[in-house]
């Protein structure tokens, strides 16, 4: 889920919430990044619009099963950057195609196991409308 405001021809700023989990054996990781990011238009003026991505986010995760005696939980903050597409449809609405480097580094994973990487990418497409 995400709401964006175009502020310019060359920038917007967006909130989103989103929701990723992973199977750790007999228990699952749940993660729930909340970030805020600035959107940073390369051709302004083209029908097409070309963006670079910068931003920081607030992450809460779970475990949930047998690898603790209960529920473990932790927040981390992070931040991120990618690269999008955004094609209008219309007068107030598009339709976009982004991809994100998250740098998730959460202190569960370090309790989880050694190996385990929580940082990667994110990609998201969706339907966006503008007020």
């Amino acid at each position: 889920m995400h709401a964006r405001a175009r502020l310019s021809a060359f920038l917007a700023l967006e909130g989103s919430l989103d929701f990723r989990s992973e199977e750790i054996g007999d228990s699952t990781l749940n993660i729930y990044p909340i970030q805020v990011s600035a959107l940073f238009y390369l051709l302004p003026h083209s029908r097409a619009g070309l963006y670079g991505i910068l931003g920081l986010g607030w992450t809460r995760s779970t475990v949930d099963g047998s690898l603790f005696s209960g529920e473990a939980e932790n927040t981390d903050f992070g931040y991120h950057w990618g690269f999008g597409l955004e094609l209008p449809i219309g007068m107030s609405s598009s339709v976009y195609l982004d991809a994100r480097y998250l740098n998730l580094d959460l202190d569960l994973a370090s309790i989880l196991l050694p190996s385990f990487d929580t940082d990667g990418w994110q990609l998201n497409f969706g339907y966006t409308f503008y007020f």
